[in-house]
């Protein structure tokens, strides 16, 4: 013998459902458009940092001696890293 349980729902209670769909629907439609606006600034604000920085970038064809004249200016340089000595890392034990 089974047991079932029935229950009515007002007309009300039906139409506040709905109501709190449609606001928090709403809320969330709001809040994807923020946070995607915010994101896009950002990439553009990023974007047009890397393009100033690849305009004002100076390379560096000799790295074995500093150039004053490069004090504080943005520069690229390229070359191989040697050493005499064993190098270790104490954190991890290698």
């Amino acid at each position: 013998m089974a047991y079932q349980e029935v229950t009515k729902t007002s007309y009300g209670n039906r139409l506040g459902g709905s109501l709190k769909g449609i606001v928090s629907g709403l809320l969330f439609f709001v809040l994807a458009t923020a946070l995607l606006w915010w994101n896009e600034g950002r990439a553009i604000k990023t974007s047009k940092m890397l393009k100033t920085a690849a305009t004002e970038c100076v390379d560096v064809a000799d790295v074995s001696a500093v150039d004053a004249a490069l004090d504080g200016k943005l520069v690229h340089a390229t070359a191989l890293a040697k050493t005499d000595e064993t190098l270790t890392d104490p954190d991890y034990g290698i």
